[in-house]
């Protein structure tokens, strides 16, 4: 082998060595950017799960929200259920109260009529006793005329 075959063969190695050094270096560069990314894929894996997590939370709020929803709508429908004979009640309350308002005044009305006649009869009473004042009867000189003193009150009212 000649010199030159040697030399050529050196600067063969020699560029083959370059190569293989860069090779070297892309293979490490790419080898940095694999771990890298694999890092980050370990990140987004954990907030996935972490997503994942929160999701299943806020179903799993929601799922309880619905259930309290629904017993909320049926101690509503309990409620409407036991309000409904108290309003009826309290409409016939009412109702008897306003019967109750009319009996008494029709009551009042009736004492006050019953009183307006008891005074008229008085008044029919002592205009009578006068007129009976102005007679005399025979064998009765001292006696004098009869008089009511005193309105017989047992058939008036107290007013």
């Amino acid at each position: 082998m000649s010199t030159e075959s040697v030399g050529a063969g050196l600067a063969l190695a020699e560029r083959a060595s370059q190569a293989l050094t860069a090779v070297h270096g892309a293979i490490n560069a790419t080898t940095g950017v694999a771990d890298e990314l694999a890092t980050r894929a370990g990140v987004m894996r954990d907030a996935s799960a972490t997503l994942t997590d929160n999701v299943n939370s806020v179903s799993s709020a929601i799922g309880q929200n619905a259930a309290a929803a629904g017993e909320m709508r049926l101690t509503t429908q309990d409620v409407t259920k036991t309000m409904v004979p108290i309003a009826q009640t309290a409409q016939e309350q009412s109702a008897a109260a306003q019967q109750a308002a009319r009996s008494t005044s029709e009551l009042a009305a009736g004492v006050a009529e019953i009183d307006a006649t008891a005074r008229a009869l008085r008044d029919q009473a002592e205009r009578l006793d006068e007129l009976v004042k102005a007679f005399q009867f025979e064998g009765d000189s001292d006696a004098g005329p009869v008089r009511l003193d005193e309105p017989d009150r047992a058939l008036a009212l107290a007013g």
